[in-house]
């Protein structure tokens, strides 16, 4: 289908055609600068919908593809460099990523609060076993949570590295 034909078509298209029109064209077909259209098309056209965020998110990707050459960073010796820095995306994930390792730290403090207090006079062990307990199941599950969303959030670099390197070569 040539562009022509495939603007006729546009005006009949939901938002979901739209957008996999658009990803054809950006994986399939390698017609950057009509994906770039399109997917402005969709921002416009659909600005409420899933797809218009799918559509910002595809920009920035086109963005560098249309305006970098298609060659990737190499180090010396001629070896490809697989760690040149990527955008960094979903901000408000690594935020709460952060959120999760500080709280483990507050509640890490506030179960050592507690064991001293329990100490403090006659020694109350139900509160230190429980305080020591409660405490380290806290610090590790917020730990863990926090990691959590790191590795996500890594996964998704690494697959979109590995997507830009393939689209490269």
């Amino acid at each position: 289908m040539n562009v022509t034909e495939f603007r006729k078509k546009v005006d009949k298209m939901n938002a979901k055609q739209l957008y996999n029109r658009a990803y054809d064209l950006q994986y399939v077909e390698e017609n950057f600068e009509e994906a770039l259209k399109t997917y402005n098309q969709i921002i416009s056209e659909f600005p409420d919908s899933k797809e218009a965020g799918y559509a910002k998110s595809q920009i920035s990707n086109l963005e560098g593809t249309i305006q970098k050459p298609k060659t990737m960073a190499v180090q010396e010796g001629g070896e490809p460099n697989y760690a040149a820095p990527l955008e960094e995306r979903y901000p408000i994930l690594r935020s709460i990523a952060s959120l999760y390792k500080v709280l483990a730290v507050l509640v890490g403090i506030l179960a050592v609060i507690l064991i001293v207090m329990g100490m403090g006079g006659a020694p109350n062990v139900g509160m230190i076993i429980e305080s020591f307990i409660g405490g380290l199941i806290g610090v590790v599950i917020l730990l863990a949570m926090s990691e959590g969303i790191t590795v996500f959030l890594d996964i998704e670099e690494n697959t979109r590295r590995l997507a830009l390197q393939q689209g490269k070569s």
